[in-house]
């Protein structure tokens, strides 16, 4: 049985069907290539963290124009390694996601080879986040807002391709506040957009106009509330 698709819904989202799961489950288990494949992803994890993926992963973060060209991809974990497989699940992700038509603001998820992917729409560009099939689409969709919130914030009200393109040091360097290696770094729209600007975590003065002292202690606060979280 084929798992239902599920969309965001300003009450809420629905979830992945739980009798296609239950179904799934009492399946005889076999080895597919998907499953080796995040094998071998956890494995990756493993090997660059010293834990296994307990806490939330991202696998992509990508922007596709509205004609599905890449503005902008990231790759985590060893997530689609080659160029050309990287080119064809986003022409994969493109076609299944071009005729979608969501109000403004919202997003869709859809089911894609062994990841779920959740997606918004611009006037001529398209957000994605994508994570293992197994992940909560909330986190990601919590995600995706962080990123086009922060783009905004950045460019301005309207994310068009264009804009993006003529910006695109800094919707990339929005990306990597928002997701190193895979793992989540930060999704407050507000806590990006000051990174992006070289400003201080909560936005009260410039780091590049502090003095010395000033600095160091801001980048050791910054630290130690990450290693907190």
């Amino acid at each position: 049985a084929e798992r239902s698709r599920c969309r965001f819904r300003r009450a809420g989202c629905a979830v992945l069907d739980p009798c296609a799961r239950a179904a799934a489950a009492r399946r005889p288990h076999r080895a597919s290539h998907e499953e080796e494949c995040r094998r071998e992803v956890d494995a990756h994890h493993m090997a660059a963290y010293g834990a296994p993926p307990l806490v939330p992963g991202v696998r992509a973060v990508l922007l596709l124009d509205g004609d599905g060209n890449r503005i902008v991809a990231k790759y985590y974990a060893g997530y689609q390694k080659a160029a050309d497989a990287q080119a064809a699940f986003e022409a994969k992700l493109f076609k299944k996601t071009k005729n979608a038509s969501m109000p403004r603001g919202e997003a869709d998820v859809i089911l894609i080879e062994d990841a779920v992917a959740v997606f918004r729409l611009s006037a001529d560009a398209r957000f994605y986040v994508v994570g293992p099939a197994s992940e909560n689409e909330l986190i990601l969709n919590v995600v995706l807002d962080g990123l086009v919130d922060a783009l905004h914030a950045l460019l301005g009200a309207e994310l068009g391709a264009r804009t993006i393109l003529e910006n695109l040091e800094t919707a990339m360097l929005a990306v990597d506040e928002l997701v190193d290696g895979g793992r989540i770094l930060e999704v407050d729209a507000n806590a990006i957009a000051n990174r992006v600007q070289m400003r201080g975590v909560e936005g009260s003065q410039p780091i590049t106009d502090m003095t010395a002292t000033q600095a160091i202690s801001t980048i050791t606060d910054q630290i130690f509330k990450s290693m907190n979280n």
